[in-house]
């Protein structure tokens, strides 16, 4: 079970640089992160229902990779 993760570990589930996982979060399509101390840390479980949901609008497909590694 994945629980909280850092960008760097965000990036390597989602086969991306961490550049892009800021980006994406900026613009919505990735959900924000928490505050945990000193670091910031995206909840895991959020981020496949964004991705899954489509909330991130029509006009971001959700990451086909991602998709894949769940046989879809």
């Amino acid at each position: 079970m994945i629980g909280y993760v850092s960008a760097s570990t965000l990036a390597h589930l989602l086969d991306c640089g961490e550049t892009k996982i800021w980006e994406d979060t900026k613009r919505g399509i990735l959900p924000k992160p928490y505050q945990i101390g000193g670091a910031k840390r995206w909840k895991w479980s959020e981020v496949e229902n964004h991705i899954e949901s489509g909330s991130h609008g029509p006009t971001s497909p959700a990451d086909p990779i991602l998709g894949a590694a769940r046989g879809r």
